[in-house]
C-alpha cells in the first residue's frame, strides 16, 4: 500500500483518486477482511486479538485516505513538522503552564504556516508586528492581510 500510495504522489490529484480507488482500495477491503475473518478464531485477550482488535476500530479510519486524492497514507509530514517543536519543549520556559504552552503552539503555529508558504518566519514576525504597532484594529480590519500565506517583502 505504501509503495502504491509513492507512486501515485506522481499523477495529478484527478488521476491520483482514480489511482487510489482502483489499486489501492482492494488492498484496505481485502486486509478489513482478512482482520475481519482473524478476530473470529483469535483469544480476545492474546495480544494478537487485540492487535486484531486495534486493526478492526482504526481501519475504517484510516481508509478515510481513499476519499481525497491529496491525502497521503501516512502522517510523516506532520510527525516532521512537530520534530523541533517535541524536541525543545522540555527547554522552553514558558511553556511549563497552560497559557505559556498555549502561547507556544501558537507561535509555533505561525512558524510551521510560514514555512510552509515559503516565508521567512522571522522576517514575517517582524513585519507584523510592526504593521500591528501603527495600525489601528477594528472590525473593519482586513487581518487577512497580516496572514502568512499574503505577506510579501515589498
Amino acid at each position: 500500500m505504501f509503495a502504491l500510495d509513492k507512486k501515485s504522489k506522481a499523477l495529478d490529484l484527478d488521476q491520483r483518486f482514480i489511482f487510489k480507488q482502483e489499486k489501492i482500495k482492494p488492498m484496505f477491503v481485502e486486509f478489513l477482511t482478512w482482520v475481519n475473518n482473524s478476530s473470529l478464531d483469535a483469544m480476545p485477550k492474546s495480544k494478537y486479538g487485540k492487535a486484531l482488535k486495534y486493526a478492526s476500530n482504526q481501519l475504517p479510519n484510516v481508509m478515510h485516505y481513499l476519499e481525497k486524492a491529496e491525502l497521503d497514507i501516512d502522517n510523516n509530514l506532520a510527525e516532521i513538522s512537530i520534530k523541533l517543536f517535541v524536541i525543545g519543549r522540555k527547554n522552553w520556559l514558558f511553556s511549563n503552564t497552560a497559557s505559556g504552552a498555549d502561547a507556544s503552539a501558537r507561535l509555533y503555529s505561525i512558524v510551521q504556516t510560514c514555512i510552509l508558504n515559503n516565508v521567512n518566519p522571522y522576517e514575517y514576525v517582524d513585519y507584523v508586528l510592526d504593521k500591528l504597532a501603527n495600525m489601528t484594529i477594528n472590525e473593519n480590519t482586513d487581518i487577512k492581510a497580516l496572514l502568512p500565506w499574503s505577506y510579501s517583502k515589498n
